[in-house]
């Protein structure tokens, strides 16, 4: 297993926690679409959110040239909006990355989402295969390194998420505090 096929996982499952939390609370994103003047629905927002998370899956489980890049185009246009809507400061809310667990928007949601499409692209470049692939050379081992791709994609996650309400509760900015505890669940405790 390389580096950059655990790389290319941990994006998978960031994609794919984006998606679920989409597909419980789309409004989110809706809003965050709606404040960037795109077409918006909840149906929308839920049907990019399918894509998401099977993706996500695909990413992790095969990877491969063309899921790869479709990814990186995926998460370079994420890059864009993301940082259109730090441009647009609190009018616009939160990212809607992951539904009612998305924070406000920031540079780190296009730092990361920057260095997600550029881990995709050399995936694509490089034809980087999944977890599945190095299964049968891993055997008991395949299920740690699932575990630690896991354990990369929620620290993603909580990047995006609790990071930026953190940073701002240190700041003296508002924050929800009620957001600043990350639990496996992505729901507030």
């Amino acid at each position: 297993m390389t580096v950059l096929a655990g790389l290319v996982g941990m994006v998978g499952v960031l994609l794919g926690a984006g998606g679920a939390s989409k597909a419980r609370q789309p409004l989110p994103t809706v809003t965050s679409f709606r404040a960037l003047h795109l077409p918006a629905s909840s149906a929308a927002v839920r049907a990019l959110a399918g894509v998401e998370i099977a993706l996500g899956a695909v990413l992790v489980v095969v990877a491969g040239r063309w899921p790869s890049a479709l990814g990186a185009l995926i998460f370079a246009a994420f890059t864009v909006l993301s940082a259109r809507l730090v441009q647009l400061g609190p009018a616009a809310g939160s990212c809607g990355c992951f539904g009612e667990r998305s924070a406000r928007p920031s540079w780190w949601h296009v730092g990361i989402d920057a260095v997600a499409a550029l881990v995709l692209a050399v995936g694509a470049i490089t034809d980087t295969t999944g977890v599945a692939h190095h299964w049968r050379s891993l055997p008991g081992d395949g299920f740690v390194v699932l575990g630690l791709v896991g354990l990369g994609g929620y620290l993603l996650v909580a990047l995006m998420t609790v990071l930026p309400d953190t940073l701002d509760a240190m700041a003296g900015r508002d924050a929800p505090a009620d957001r600043l505890e990350f639990g496996l669940t992505g729901r507030p405790r």
